[in-house]
């Protein structure tokens, strides 16, 4: 029989069912029950037959459809209705009901007599043939087999209870792989919310599914389908999934499921288009697993994630990881693996940044990250842009960050193994086994005492100097000063470190020990005691060079800071218990704050001094003079801080930070200009606008020079610091931001941060904007316009050169997103001002939301839409003169947005064509 026959069959046997039914004839319905799968069972065996991926021959119409729905739910109700049902008060009658089109009271008939007219070999059979149905994806898409989700609570409470239903559990899960992960995932919802939740079967039977699921290759198909029924962005949400993800069932090899979970987060963390939001969530379960079993993160899934990284470290947490050369078969490693694993470990700190746990799971694979770093340094290789991001993010997020570069100076970092890092001719960096030769001996991880350290050194210099700031290479400073002054014998550690001191020494950061002056200095007290005691007793020490140059080491470092401002820290080093309050604490307490701290500074440098007198008397050295000298002076200085007025300091501070920027502009070097633009934003913060008025030329005058330069650290900063003053002179500010803008040289990075600061003006100015509106809407829509770089003819264009890299595209992109973005916040504060742009407005949304359909755009579709939003937000009460007839444009434009495949784009269109239907009920639509 044809398909056609078949569901004709099932359909007037529907017919003839409920009526025999109801006339209580049981044992004929229970053989009209079967009839109708015996047709559902011939239909999937045509269906089989015929059907092909290339040529589709089976045609399912919509009432074929519905009768296939209603023929599952009846076999829920009627065949495993009374096993899955504990009681008739289980049933959702009114669900059955509206899905079978029949009165509950007939419904309630049958149940549970025609089961008992069904044998168990029938019910199989039946319970068999109904899964089936779940593996042809035209009865997915058409959305008529999720009411299977009865017959997986049937399966998982018929495991769990060890009923006799064992060809069906068989089959269930030996066909597992055929069914759908959104079909399972929705299904296993539906029963979390039926009225079998709360059945204690459940539970374990869903864990056991799901991880079934995932150990046949499902982790990606399993997080983006939860995700997909919730808001993608919410973090309880993340954090449910990862929960069910990182919590293993009893019922399945813990082992096997770890290395099946290991290497699928291996592929979505290393591959670069994966879905942030499922990245995010293999981040959390990684989180949740540390906590429950770190030695399994460590001996499972970090060796799936990072084989090349470990097999090269120590583990100095977790030793009993073993990867010995004969379990690493990858060598040569492949060309793109260690990228790939660079990649993984990138996106595992950057979305567990803020994750203890990630981040000092992150540190154990630091070392060989940075020895990868220093490689990549030496030979110009593309990877060490990601690593001095990773490296650098580590730092700024791990408090362990010094300890673990500690011991990569100490060289206690790898094992020295019988592989080298190497490009290939491609020029991809991979792994390779050792030779004889020169060049591998100088690459070698276990760095000889006598091989020079100064490659590593400039590496660590690189990677501890962050955005120009010098700040976390002050806290590694007196960390390594900590470290030198323990070690009072010389040895190749200690005379690495002290020529990695002398090297920061002889850079003149601003400030050398920064926020950590007062720890710096009781470092210093410490190694000056050690000189004392050693020139003063009979005690046997270091040598006598060694001592000199540690002599010249401490002179060095006081003459440098003697000379360098003193800074101040909100509540450090002063009282712990204060800093865990913060935020209670009022401006009257954080003055005496700074006042303790600047005694305690006192304090110190007269300790120092009498120490220095104490050496001066035991041995004469010239050196110790030098120290006094500069000790006295900071002594000085920290004496006469209160002497000149509150106002006069702060307004001598502003001038000279003004001058001194201006100054350091013009140094050729990047990080000068990028910390001079930092100090001045800070200051400014500080003032009020009294005291900024009498400098706002000369500011704006830095600002505008700290913007063109070619550096993005520099004219970022400066963009800041306009934002700052946009907040008091937005007038002022405004006409420049617009200036630097329409500047068709300038960087992107530079028009998107200039645009947000315009929307921050704009805000800032709220109606008072209106006069400058013309000059800002134009700036706007001239660069989405067909002509001009930022248009989507440009973008498609860049995309068919294949040279153009992908980040130069998401670039431009992003630019047009900011811009739609900054015209929908214009249009709440312009108001009428408007008017004469919404042709324009609209002609940018139309294109963008009918024509621009690419996965790169979607950003850019969400700014459009939303803009399309702001504007019927704006034109609501006189819709009618505003649109100017454009309504059919507006109505068109949303329609077609409401199918878009990105559920933002089509949320926020539904909205908009919701507001829009409510403004034509208005006078002036009403009369089209």
């Amino acid at each position: 029989m044809e398909e056609s026959d078949l569901f004709k069959t099932i359909g007037e046997d529907y017919s003839r069912l409920f009526p025999i039914i109801d006339k209580e004839e049981f044992e004929e319905a229970a053989t009209i029950v079967i009839a109708m799968n015996t047709s559902l069972k011939s239909i999937l065996r045509v269906y089989r037959e015929n059907h092909s991926g290339d040529s589709q021959t089976m045609t399912i119409n919509l009432d074929n459809c519905a009768l296939l729905r209603q023929l599952i739910v009846l076999n829920a109700l009627y065949v495993i209705g009374p096993t899955l049902f504990e009681s008739e008060e289980k049933v959702p009658w009114s669900a059955f009901s509206s899905v079978l089109k029949v009165e509950e009271r007939i419904l309630k008939k049958g149940y549970p007599r025609i089961a008992s007219f069904l044998s168990n070999d029938a019910m199989e059979t039946i319970v068999i043939t109904t899964l089936s149905t779940g593996f042809i994806d035209d009865f997915e898409i058409a959305g008529v087999i999720y009411s299977l989700s009865y017959f997986i609570g049937f399966i998982l409470k018929a495991k769990s209870l060890h009923l006799p239903f064992s060809s069906s559990i068989h089959f269930f899960f030996s066909h597992l792989s055929s069914f759908s992960h959104v079909l399972l995932v929705t299904c296993i919802l539906s029963l979390q919310q039926s009225t079998l939740a709360r059945e204690k079967w459940l539970g374990p039977g869903v864990s056991e599914l799901m991880s079934l699921l995932i150990m046949q290759g499902g982790l990606a198909g399993v997080i983006a389908t939860y995700l997909s029924y919730t808001d993608k962005g919410d973090l309880n949400a993340i954090v449910c999934v990862a929960r069910g993800i990182a919590s293993c069932s009893k019922r399945v090899v813990y082992d096997e499921y770890m290395q099946s979970l290991g290497s699928q987060l291996a592929a979505i963390l290393q591959e670069k288009g994966s879905n942030p939001y499922v990245v995010t969530v293999c981040v959390h379960v990684l989180d949740l697993l540390l906590l429950k079993d770190s030695n399994a993160v460590f001996s499972i899934l970090f060796p799936t994630l990072f084989a090349p990284l470990l097999f090269v470290t120590k583990q100095p947490f977790f030793s009993s990881i073993s990867l010995q050369p004969s379990s690493f078969p990858s060598i040569p490693t492949p060309p793109d693996l260690l990228t790939r694993v660079v990649r993984c470990a990138a996106r595992l700190l950057q979305v567990g940044s803020t994750i203890p746990h990630v981040v000092d799971a992150v540190s154990v694979l630091i070392p060989s990250l940075f020895h990868l770093y220093v490689f990549c340094l030496a030979s110009k290789n593309a990877l060490l842009s990601t690593l001095n991001k990773l490296i650098k993010l580590f730092i700024r997020s791990s408090p362990t960050a010094v300890s673990v570069f500690l011991s990569i100076i100490q060289h206690h970092d790898t094992e020295p193994r019988p592989v080298r890092f190497a490009l290939d001719a491609d020029g991809a960096v991979i792994l390779r086994a050792a030779s004889n030769t020169p060049e591998d001996t100088e690459w070698s991880f276990a760095t000889a005492a006598e091989v020079p350290s100064t490659r590593e050194h400039d590496a660590i210099l690189s990677c501890w100097v962050i955005n120009g700031s010098f700040s976390w290479l002050s806290e590694l400073f007196v960390a390594l000063l900590d470290f030198f002054f323990t070690s009072n014998t010389p040895s190749p550690t200690t005379t690495a470190v002290a020529s990695l001191l002398l090297q920061i020494l002889s850079m003149n950061i601003p400030s050398l020990f920064g926020d950590h002056l007062l720890g710096g200095l009781q470092s210093l007290e410490h190694i000056l005691r050690i000189l004392l005691k050693q020139t003063c007793t009979d005690v046997v020490g270091a040598s006598e060079d060694f001592k000199q140059s540690v002599v010249a080491l401490v002179e060095g470092i006081l003459s440098t800071i003697s000379q360098q401002a003193i800074i101040i820290p909100k509540v450090r080093e002063i009282s712990v218990k204060r800093e865990k309050s913060r935020q209670n604490v009022t401006k009257k307490e954080e003055e005496e704050e700074k006042e303790a701290y600047w005694n305690a500074l006192k304090e110190e440098t007269g300790v120092l001094l009498h120490l220095v007198a104490k050496l001066q008397e035991a041995e004469v050295n010239p050196l110790f003079l030098s120290m006094q000298s500069s000790l006295l002076a900071m002594q000085r200085r920290l004496e006469n801080v209160v002497a000149p007025s509150e106002e006069e300091e702060s307004t001598l501070a502003l001038g000279e930070a003004i001058e001194q920027a201006t100054r350091d502009l013009r140094s050729p070097y990047e990080a000068t200009r990028s910390l001079a633009l930092s100090q001045l934003e800070k200051i400014i913060q500080t003032k009020s606008k009294e005291e900024l008025d009498p400098y706002l030329q000369p500011l704006l005058n830095t600002l505008k020079q700290g913007a063109m330069d070619p550096e993005s650290y520099v004219y970022l900063s400066a963009i800041n610091g306009m934002m700052i003053l946009g907040a008091a002179y937005s007038e002022r500010v405004l006409p420049l931001m617009l200036e630097l803008f329409n500047n068709a040289l300038a960087p992107l990075d530079l028009r998107l941060r200039v645009c947000e600061a315009i929307v921050c003006c704009v805000r800032f100015m709220q109606d008072a904007s209106a006069k400058f509106g013309d000059r800002v809407m134009n700036a706007f829509l001239s660069f989405l316009e067909v002509r001009n770089s930022l248009s989507w003819t440009t973008v498609e264009k860049k995309k068919e050169v294949k040279a153009t890299a992908e980040n130069e595209v998401f670039a431009v992109q992003a630019l047009r997103a900011s811009c739609l973005s900054a015209l929908a916040e214009l249009v709440t504060y312009l108001g009428y001002a408007i008017t004469p742009f919404v042709s324009q407005l609209l002609s940018q949304c139309r294109g963008v939301l009918l024509f621009e359909k690419g996965d790169d755009a979607v950003i850019v579709r969400r700014a459009a839409v939303f803009l399309l939003y702001r504007l019927l937000c704006g034109v609501e009460g006189d819709a009618h003169s505003m649109l100017d007839g454009q309504e059919d444009t507006v109505r068109h434009i949303l329609e077609q947005a409401c199918d878009d495949k990105d559920a933002i784009v089509e949320g926020h269109a539904r909205t908009a064509l919701a507001l829009f239907h409510s403004l034509e009920k208005t006078p002036g639509i009403q009369e089209l």
